[in-house]
């Protein structure tokens, strides 16, 4: 069983993670879903007052999914939550260093670049569609100033997005 709009998961990695740890944790495992939403109907609490449709099931797991649009982990964000990531392996990952900062008061900057997607493809303002760009480490002297040169970075790399990059 999976969630609706599952065509998501090749422009969104976290969405694609949420769902398939759900779907491994809770449906794999026969746990029974119908706790997620009726009250227990016995003291051990293996059973559920009613049941869900497979209808309702698929719709919980693509609520579950939806923790992992930018909307979704803003909500999160919003409500103290913070997203821990296992350290990866640094592949991929882009190194940027200030070349105007002196060499003291630097810090490092871990962002990553995205843009929103519409139906097309295209870039727009916003939409639950996410293409993830690079993962940039940048040592700068302010947080502005990493920003600032991320920005210069992914716009020289991915000039069919200028002006619709976002960092997360």
């Amino acid at each position: 069983m999976n969630g609706f709009k599952t065509y998501r998961h090749t422009n969104n990695p976290v969405e694609k993670k949420l769902h398939d740890k759900f779907i491994e944790w809770y449906v794999n495992e026969h746990t029974n879903l119908d706790l997620f939403v009726f009250p227990a109907a016995n003291a051990q609490q293996t059973i559920a007052e009613d049941t869900l449709s497979d209808r309702e099931k698929r719709i919980v797991i693509t609520m579950v999914q939806w923790m992992g649009t930018p909307l979704g982990q803003s909500l999160l964000r919003e409500c103290g939550f913070e997203q821990v990531q296992k350290p990866e392996k640094e592949k991929g990952k882009v190194f940027l260093k200030d070349p105007k900062g002196l060499n003291i008061f630097k810090k490092k900057y871990d962002l990553q670049g995205f843009v929103y997607l519409d139906d097309d493809d295209k870039p727009t303002d916003c939409s639950s569609m996410v293409k993830w760009l690079n993962k940039l480490e940048i040592k700068a002297r302010t947080e502005n100033r990493a920003n600032e040169l991320a920005f210069e970075f992914l716009n020289k790399n991915y000039p069919e997005y200028n002006g619709f990059i976002n960092l997360f």
